[in-house]
């Protein structure tokens, strides 16, 4: 899994998010709320946990002879 923090306007943010949750290769676990960056109102960040190569990496990791994490490996 990986923990990814998106920065920049809310059209930014969101136009990243629906990449990374289009992307097959990804499965977006979790996404945070939007919060505001100190001393600025234009740019905000959100959290996410991604898993890479999104359920192919949990079966891979359930077969034998499979170093953990190296399944998921791009």
């Amino acid at each position: 899994m990986v923990k990814v923090r998106l920065q920049g306007t809310t059209c930014e943010i969101r136009r990243m998010r629906r990449c990374l949750e289009r992307n097959k290769r990804l499965e977006v676990k979790s996404v945070s709320d939007t919060f505001p960056n100190k001393g600025t109102k234009k740019y905000f960040r959100q959290y996410m946990d991604v898993w890479v190569d999104g359920k192919n990496s949990k079966e891979a990791a359930n077969q034998k002879n499979v170093i953990p994490g190296e399944a998921g490996r791009l």
